[in-house]
């Protein structure tokens, strides 16, 4: 009796420890700069994909603080950006965000420090930072390079 009591309070326990962070700790997610235009008279896009290579149906979003530099190293501003839009095609989950306005124009060819990435879940897990997580990788596409911010 005591040891079923025991074997359901440690089930129970593993469960609700095991759902506290819906992305697994073995499972990485790749962003990379796809490409960088004009668009609506001026305005500039940078275009970034996010990757998993395993279906990751819980995630609802991604909300990304970023620092962008031009190719010069100047620093030019802060901005966030969110994406929320995912699919998942073949076993593996895909999405975008974009980083635009008239700022953005100046820093084609520079660099983008991703200094946070807050997933948030669609099952009432607990918010999470992958890059404090490390749960965030670099697929290095070359439009742009892409830093992950080492701060805590």
């Amino acid at each position: 009796m005591i040891f079923n009591k025991y074997f359901c309070f440690s089930l129970v326990s593993l469960m609700m420890l095991s759902s506290a962070h819906a992305i697994p700790n073995d499972t990485e997610l790749y962003v990379r700069n796809t490409h960088a235009s004009y668009v609506n008279r001026g305005m500039c896009s940078v275009a970034f994909d996010v990757q998993g290579y395993e279906p990751l149906y819980e995630m609802e979003s991604i909300e990304f603080t970023v620092s962008l530099k031009d190719n010069k190293g100047n620093f030019h501003y802060t901005d966030t950006a969110t994406a929320d839009d995912f699919n998942f095609v073949g076993g593996r989950t895909y999405g975008q965000f974009f980083i635009e306005g008239e700022e953005a124009c100046n820093i084609f060819g520079g660099t983008i420090t991703i200094n946070k990435a807050i997933v948030k879940h669609n099952d009432g897990s607990k918010d999470e930072d992958i890059v404090k997580n490390k749960k965030l990788r670099i697929d290095d596409f070359k439009p742009m390079k892409i830093i992950i911010s080492s701060k805590k």
